[in-house]
């Protein structure tokens, strides 16, 4: 009877390198897979969440959904479209704590407001810095959801990208509050750009401050706390809520 031979290549310890070698390849390879996906289905539910939310605002302010209102959607939607490659890579560097803490996400808010105010205020304050970053945002008189996502890309990274990467510094929240917080952040930003009543109105600033500063510039440059505002002499009101309203629903 005739034993078979078993044919092996090299010595044992190179074969056991080899397979350390492939398994660790593969289990890269399925991490990256996993990675782009997950990223994939967080930029899907981003948009479904941007598309779906400031559709619902439309319908219940009534606006008519003419001309100008669809080439804004379209404008907001491909906006967008260029920022979440962007904010996906910001992601990719932030690091984050480990506990969830609601004091974290009021202190991470609180910095992140203070930062976009300055940001802002800078923009509005410098006319070189306003034609070059900020005049493509204020093409839009008369504001509608769709209106918060369109940026030049250059003003995605001054007021998007860096307030939310910059309060990670000083605040180490975790990721499930910081989530939850940028969530209320970009949702936030949809209502201001509308004419929709929020019943925390009286506390932040809401849709009558931002809408008005979209018509008249120098005024009101705050997105969360009006404290900004009031420190800088920039509260002021040139126009009446109900014609603001019927100025921005005539127009869509």
């Amino acid at each position: 009877m005739q034993e078979e031979v078993l044919v092996t290549t090299g010595p044992p310890n190179t074969r056991g390198h080899n397979t350390h070698k492939l398994v660790q390849k593969h289990l890269r390879e399925k991490g990256i897979k996993i990675l782009r996906m997950s990223v994939i289905v967080y930029d899907a539910l981003f948009m479904g969440v941007y598309i779906v939310t400031s559709l619902a605002i439309c319908i219940k302010e009534k606006y008519n959904f003419k001309k100008p209102l669809r080439e804004e959607m379209f404008r907001g939607v491909k906006s967008l479209c260029l920022q979440l490659p962007m904010s996906n890579v910001a992601m990719g560097v932030c690091e984050f704590g480990e506990v969830f803490s609601v004091k974290k996400c009021f202190y991470y808010l609180f910095l992140f407001d203070f930062i976009v105010f300055v940001f802002h205020h800078a923009m509005h304050s410098n006319q070189m810095l306003y034609e070059k970053i900020h005049k493509e945002h204020h093409k839009t008189i008369h504001v509608s959801p769709f209106s918060a996502t369109i940026l030049d890309p250059l003003e995605h990274v001054i007021v998007g990208i860096i307030p939310t990467v910059l309060p990670l510094v000083f605040v180490d929240i975790d990721k499930i509050g910081w989530t939850l917080t940028n969530l209320f952040i970009f949702l936030h930003g949809l209502i201001i750009h509308s004419t929709l009543r929020t019943p925390y109105d009286n506390l932040l600033l809401g849709s009558h401050e931002h809408a008005t500063h979209h018509m008249f510039k120098k005024t009101h440059y705050g997105f969360l706390n009006p404290l900004w505002d009031i420190l800088c002499g920039s509260n002021t009101y040139p126009i009446k809520r109900q014609q603001l309203v019927d100025s921005i629903v005539a127009s869509y």
